[in-house]
């Protein structure tokens, strides 16, 4: 069975479709799906060319498509997206122009091109060394480069360690017939969900949707994630990497899953902590003591881990993690003002505003919705705002520094 949903709007002048593939997370996916997704867009039997696949777009009035790798909660999801003209300014293109794309999108994902049950071998070298070499430049995004070395770091054996567009040394091993094989398995073992927005997209009936997507499936059994565990001893790592700019980076620990009624306080006390511009680390550790040229936080809700990140002279390092730490504590002892918590409210909640404004962050919204279970934008706003600072403070006494991970732009520091 295929979940459908409509986001029904006249505000844009496109109409939106996504189909997603949603599987629960294993070592490897991540890998394996981006190879996928290169491959899928790159023909069908019907088109069995790039070059096809784009007069195939053109012929649906310059519709643009795309693919994207993401996970949500405990689940590895590989989207494939359509942007298509709304049929009010473009009436020559007839009614049935979002059925014929969303009929595109089914072929790209039911019927790519295979040549003796395998993808074309230079489309999939091609795409296989297009891959390995975006990993390897990640090297010069100092940046993403630290958080995914953090990433490893703390989510160790796991499958969360790995990047959501994998790991080199997975990739440099992949043969055609293993993205065949996974192929397979994530028709089989996905749940399929499609998204639409834009103006009379309820044209696109659940009748139809059946009719397109149907494909014999036995979707696996999704687990929410596990909130990560705490270590007895904290793990510390340094890394030379040579360039302009060193990193720090802190993670944290809370012990709060994404069901504990403290998750949405955990949010709160990051917002106050690092997540935004008026946030503590921003003010202290940048503003106030200079000690880094950038500087915040991150929370994943699914597993309550906290990412604290500086980028900054290396000579600045350890004054930077002592305050980074030091704003940690106030923040556990309640060491925070009435104006603080109302503002990461209200910050917070403009966030869920700005996300369910335009097309694509609705289509975003509601699929973390489904996979994770939460309520409508509304009901998490009254959520955040009906937080108490107690709450905050009970979810913050649960945060303790987990693993820390210094990338230095040279070997003397």
């Amino acid at each position: 069975m295929t979940n459908l949903f409509w986001l029904p709007s006249d505000q844009y002048v496109t109409q939106h479709v996504r189909i997603w593939l949603a599987q629960p997370i294993a070592k490897g996916i991540f890998s394996k799906a981006s190879m996928l997704a290169s491959l899928l867009r790159r023909g069908t039997d019907r088109y069995p060319s790039q070059r096809q696949i784009v007069e195939a777009l053109e012929s649906l009035w310059g519709a643009e498509m795309h693919t994207q790798i993401s996970r949500v909660g405990g689940s590895q999801v590989t989207a494939i997206s359509l942007q298509l003209p709304d049929g009010r300014y473009l009436p020559q293109a007839g009614s049935e122009l979002l059925t014929e794309g969303i009929a595109l999108l089914t072929e790209l994902i039911t019927e790519p091109h295979l040549i003796n049950g395998l993808f074309p071998q230079d489309s999939f070298d091609q795409e296989k060394e297009r891959l390995q070499a975006a990993i390897e430049n990640r090297k010069n995004q100092r940046a993403v480069f630290a958080q995914q070395r953090l990433q490893e770091l703390v989510y160790a054996d796991s499958a969360l360690a790995s990047p959501r567009s994998g790991r080199l040394e997975e990739i440099s091993v992949l043969q055609n017939k293993d993205i065949v094989d996974f192929y397979h398995q994530t028709l089989k073992n996905s749940e399929v969900i499609v998204g639409l927005c834009g103006n009379h997209v309820e044209d696109f009936t659940s009748e139809k949707a059946t009719e397109l997507l149907s494909w014999p499936r036995q979707p696996l059994l999704r687990q929410p994630l596990p909130a990560w565990s705490h270590r007895e001893t904290i793990s510390e790592t340094k890394e030379v990497l040579p360039g302009e700019q060193s990193q720090l980076l802190l993670a944290f620990s809370s012990e709060i899953a994404y069901e504990d009624p403290l998750n949405l306080p955990l949010s709160v006390f990051n917002g106050i902590y690092g997540a935004f511009a008026h946030s503590r680390l921003f003010r202290t550790v940048r503003e106030e003591q200079g000690l880094a040229y950038a500087t915040g936080s991150r929370l994943d809700r699914a597993t309550g881990v906290i990412t604290a990140y500086a980028g900054l002279e290396a000579s600045s390092a350890a004054l930077a993690k002592e305050k980074m730490l030091e704003e940690l504590y106030r923040l556990q002892q309640g060491d925070f003002s009435e104006e603080e918590l109302h503002m990461t409210q209200q910050t917070l909640c403009e966030q869920l505003r700005g996300m369910n404004q335009e097309a694509e962050g609705r289509l975003d919204f509601r699929i973390n919705q489904i996979l994770m279970k939460h309520g409508d934008a509304d009901e998490l706003m009254s959520q955040i705002q009906a937080i108490s600072r107690e709450q905050v403070v009970e979810a913050a006494h649960r945060v303790r520094l987990h693993t820390t991970y210094f990338l230095a732009d040279r070997e003397d520091q």
